[in-house]
């Protein structure tokens, strides 16, 4: 969106643009495939690839070999670096479901817009070439669907972690070997994990910022104090968090960092806050797929907010935000709630006072 403020007329046609490009973006509706030439054509019906299990090839086949027909590859060798990449991708997407799917990868699946954002950006092994693989499957989607590239959409959210990927980034975040990596990998799992930090807060973040508080019912929590300009706020850091802030701030001291010091970094000024700590942050095993995002932290946070009995108004303030449209974004991933509790809930509401409007009454 632009930096300056819209008008009412400018902001709605603005709305509407975006809304049209999110709408194509979720077209998955296939057009006729294209005939290539015999050799190419070969190619792609004999392909193996290596690295996927017979068996899990055996279902993904008919899609891989599809969706590569859509990319037009002009050559032999085109072709089999196309059916590489869609091959992974198809194998991911079938070994790792997303919630509601079940069966057989079809080529509808491969060319959705959330399959492959969420396969490139949160998925996909190797940053190197991260970017030829999102070319690839995004050359594949819009061949397939007929839909024109995208060049400027506003993203609501990012995915958030599932609980086991969640479970593995407090183990490495809590852990790395050297101390100043761990002190600075701690600052950001209470931060982002614990308290719903984003980037832009953690920027002016110092050590005096996060205190210790006993809070209305006797119980002792953390507090931060967000101090970023525009988003100033206290935020209460979740209590399985606890730990790994005490132990930041311990590591902190023990550094030789006072209160006043930055606890990322050493410059506000400085535009990549978080990602060079992540990227340098020791994951292992299964858990070494994950890729490490603060707004992926963040979103996670917010997930646990949403699923808790918190008021709108108070979860919007905590989280720092004026619209509640990453709520809404972030809503298909929290748990269904007990539609006979709603139903209880809803019928005990009451109306309020409402102190915006205390002048009108008499």
């Amino acid at each position: 969106m632009p930096g300056k403020r819209m008008s009412n007329r400018d902001a709605l046609k603005y709305a509407q643009e975006q809304k049209a490009l999110m709408l194509e973006l979720t077209r998955t509706d296939l057009v006729e495939p294209p005939e290539l030439d015999p050799v190419t054509a070969r190619a792609i019906a004999d392909y193996k690839p290596s690295g996927i299990p017979p068996l899990t090839w055996d279902v993904i086949a008919p899609a891989v070999r599809l969706a590569a027909t859509y990319y037009k590859p002009p050559s032999k060798t085109s072709a089999q670096n196309t059916l590489s990449i869609v091959a992974r991708y198809a194998a991911y997407l079938q070994e790792h479901p997303r919630p509601g799917r079940s069966g057989p990868i079809q080529a509808e699946d491969l060319v959705l817009e959330s399959n492959i954002r969420w396969w490139t950006s949160a998925a996909y092994p190797n940053p190197h070439s991260r970017s030829t693989a999102s070319c690839t499957v995004n050359r594949v989607a819009r061949n397939a669907t007929g839909r024109k590239k995208v060049t400027h959409v506003v993203r609501d959210s990012q995915e958030p972690y599932g609980t086991w990927e969640v479970i593995e980034i407090r183990r490495a975040l809590l852990y790395q070997k050297s101390v100043g990596l761990n002190r600075a990998s701690c600052f950001l799992g209470a931060c982002c994990l614990g308290a719903g930090l984003n980037s832009r807060d953690l920027r002016r973040l110092r050590a005096r910022d996060i205190e210790e508080r006993t809070l209305s019912d006797g119980t002792v929590a953390y507090v931060i104090h967000v101090t970023a300009k525009g988003r100033e706020r206290e935020a209460v850091v979740m209590r399985q968090y606890e730990a790994m802030t005490r132990r930041a701030l311990q590591l902190h001291a023990d550094t030789g960092r006072g209160l006043d010091d930055l606890i990322i970094g050493v410059s506000e000024e400085r535009a990549a806050i978080a990602s060079p700590i992540l990227a340098r942050v020791a994951l292992y095993g299964k858990a070494a797929t994950i890729r490490l995002d603060v707004n992926r932290m963040r979103a996670t946070w917010m997930v646990s907010a949403m699923s808790a009995p918190v008021p709108l108004v108070d979860l919007l303030r905590t989280a720092g935000v004026q619209s509640a449209r990453m709520f809404v974004a972030l809503s298909p991933y929290c748990p269904a709630p007990d539609p006979h509790h709603v139903e209880h809930l809803t019928q005990l509401l009451r109306h309020v006072r409402c102190p915006a409007l205390s002048g009108r009454e008499t």
